[in-house]
């Protein structure tokens, strides 16, 4: 029992201190933004003071929303804790059945010294603290910080945006300020559904990408700096972009939130649509990536690229030189998994983003295993001539590449077998 208690300890302490450096945090930032608050304030919505925001909303909904905001501030921290203290056992037993007997004792001391780091709570706090405050100012911004006109408080109490307005929310239209009110508070508007949407769409994929790595055994700090950057570069996006749609016409403006919410879901896909756009602005050609990637590999998702992005692979030609145990220890992906990637990105490198396709659709061959295993002198349903099969599979139009890679394969297939890959 008492060795049990010890083992818990640190788990529990380093809980706590998640939760409390959370509430020191939390404490000052509610105090503070209420005092912004009441001195935004029209002096007829102000006489309660700091306790002027209980005013806002029915009491009712108030607590409902202050629920909502403490659900989605603990969300990440609460599966975060479940995670480190109870599917420690289950990735190691994952990785034990998914290694062969002989691999898995070469390598068992350095896994599971890995995977003991990989399941200590004090490597999350940083990165973990920081996405929680991200989320608890976003979250208080959507649901608690109603705006208001500036007509007064006859129209309702709430945070006058308009008296802090700056550049990030206004830019261009910040002119407004003063010369035409109902057009500036229209704009003011338009920013913060831009700005609100933006990051819901991003904590909306926050909260999928969490779950998925909680069952996929792949909940790293990587997850968290990563969904902090997603959640702001999401919402600086949709803002940025708000300057240009949301202004110009009623159908752009009625689809603000759904454009919003789109772009912070996918923010790397809108960067590349606002490259393109500023680009062929300025009349500049783009240069077309000689790069192939990743989405070319057969199996390979949206959510797979971007994990694997994250451990610095970002195109077929760098996962040629990846070790896959070592992404196995880092990722949630089956050894396996992993070492068919690797394969087929060794193919697709070799024969080109083009003729990986055709040759694959001839061949139904899509990795360099399966290339080793056709032309292996010991298979038992090895043809004659494998090169002049495959020459006659794909209409003899690269027979120079299947000659080269036949005779290159079977050294990639010895090294990897040896452990100089795997």
């Amino acid at each position: 029992m008492t060795m049990e208690r010890r083992k818990s300890n640190p788990y529990r302490n380093a809980l706590w201190i998640t939760w409390a450096t959370g509430l020191l945090l939390a404490v000052p930032q509610s105090l503070f933004a209420g005092d912004l608050a009441t001195n935004a304030m029209w002096p007829g919505c102000a006489e309660l003071g700091a306790l002027s925001p209980l005013g806002w909303f029915d009491r009712t909904f108030l607590a409902y929303n202050v629920l909502l905001v403490l659900i989605a501030t603990l969300a990440v921290p609460g599966i975060t804790y479940f995670y480190v203290t109870h599917r420690k056992k289950e990735k190691l037993r994952r990785l034990r059945n998914d290694l062969n007997e002989k691999r898995w004792k070469e390598n068992e001391n350095a896994i599971l010294k890995h995977v003991a780091n990989q399941f200590r709570m004090r490597n999350y706090l940083g990165s973990l603290l920081t996405l929680t405050l991200i989320v608890l100012l976003g979250a208080s911004i959507i649901l608690l910080l109603k705006p208001v006109a500036s007509q007064g408080p006859a129209y309702g109490c709430g945070v006058e945006y308009g008296i802090g307005a700056n550049t990030l929310l206004l830019g261009p239209y910040l002119e407004l300020f003063g010369t035409d009110s109902a057009a500036y508070y229209h704009h003011l508007l338009i920013s913060l559904t831009a700005f609100q949407f933006g990051f819901l769409g991003a904590y909306v994929y926050l909260i999928g990408d969490v779950v998925r790595s909680y069952f996929t055994m792949d909940l790293s700090p990587r997850t968290f700096v990563a969904s902090s950057v997603r959640i702001m570069t999401g919402s600086l996006v949709a803002l940025v972009i708000s300057f240009v749609t949301a202004h110009s016409s009623i159908a752009f403006y009625t689809a603000l939130p759904a454009i919003a919410f789109f772009l912070g879901y996918f923010p790397e896909t809108a960067l590349v649509y606002l490259e393109k756009f500023v680009l062929k602005m300025l009349g500049m050609a783009t240069e077309k990536p000689r790069a192939i990637p990743l989405s070319k590999l057969p199996g390979m998702s949206y959510f797979h690229e971007t994990r694997l992005i994250r451990e610095g692979y970002d195109n077929v030609e760098n996962l040629v030189n990846a070790r896959p145990l070592d992404l196995v220890l880092a990722t949630g992906f089956s050894y396996r998994q992993m070492r068919q990637w690797i394969a087929q990105a060794w193919l697709c490198a070799h024969l080109g983003e083009q003729d990986y396709d055709d040759f694959s659709k001839c061949t139904g061959i899509t990795s360099a295993d399966e290339l080793a295993q056709f032309i292996d002198p010991a298979a038992p349903n090895r043809p004659a001539d494998p090169q002049e099969q495959l020459s006659a599979a794909t209409q003899g139009r690269y027979p120079q590449k299947i000659s080269v890679l036949c005779s290159l394969v079977g050294a990639w297939r010895e090294r990897a077998d040896r452990g100089l890959i795997a």
